[in-house]
């Protein structure tokens, strides 16, 4: 039997609040686990991992896969693509200025790229 939101007798409105409130209850389990000692130190590279490089974009094309946009709104996509390759820019230009080893690092923080490798590195190092 598949799942049926008007069978619960939701209001649309908090419908849409579901997979938020069910990815909430995901990371509240989650850190319950790892509280208890469920999940180990060395299970914490992998689930950086599905987190942050699969669920992470998937919730978000989720989202954006069923959203109800305006046709008006398409005229701000240029702007906002633009203030996007402007932040991008200005990430580049700021990482040259430091040592060749913390670039790649840096820039990928900067830009929220490569979230699974980047918040273990970040969160280990005393120089962040």
């Amino acid at each position: 039997m598949p799942f049926e939101l008007d069978s619960w007798n939701i209001s649309p409105e908090l419908g849409g609040h579901i997979p938020f409130a069910n990815s909430f209850f995901i990371v509240l389990l989650s850190y319950g686990m790892r509280r208890a000692g469920l999940i180990r130190e060395g299970h914490i590279d992998g689930l950086h991992m599905v987190t942050f490089t699969l669920a992470l974009p998937s919730l978000m094309l989720g989202l954006m896969w069923t959203a109800n946009i305006d046709s008006r709104l398409l005229g701000i996509a240029p702007l906002s693509m633009a203030v996007q390759v402007c932040g991008m820019l200005i990430v580049s230009l700021m990482v040259r200025f430091l040592p060749q080893e913390f670039r790649g690092l840096c820039a990928m923080a900067a830009t929220a790229n490569s979230m699974a490798y980047v918040m273990p590195v970040v969160r280990t190092s005393n120089r962040f």
